[in-house]
């Protein structure tokens, strides 16, 4: 199992934080990049840290953006939630030579 932190830097070299109101989805750059494509199955699971504050990963969805790994967060809460800069954001389990 991989740990998935965001990646979140400005074009100027300096770190962000991203805002997610509540009941929001918004796609998350992570810090790891896969070289697998559609040759294996990824999966990507919910930070238990964050799922208790009612932040979490829908239907284990992730998409690649040039082989970066690009988590959804959905927050489902009544505050609203910042991601830091290399927070753990969520786990990815990858099953090599499996396609769907």
């Amino acid at each position: 199992m991989i740990d998935l932190r965001a990646h979140l830097i400005a074009e100027t070299g300096r770190r962000n934080n991203l805002l997610i109101p509540p009941n929001t989805l918004r796609w998350v750059r992570s810090d790891y990049r896969t070289d697998y494509g559609k040759e294996a199955v990824h999966i990507v699971l919910s930070n238990d840290e964050l799922m208790m504050k009612a932040v979490f990963v829908p239907n284990h969805m992730f998409n690649l953006n040039d082989g970066w790994i690009m988590v959804p967060l959905y927050n489902g809460g009544s505050q609203s939630f910042y991601v830091q800069h290399e927070m753990m954001i969520a786990c990815l389990i990858i099953y090599p030579g499996m396609s769907e």
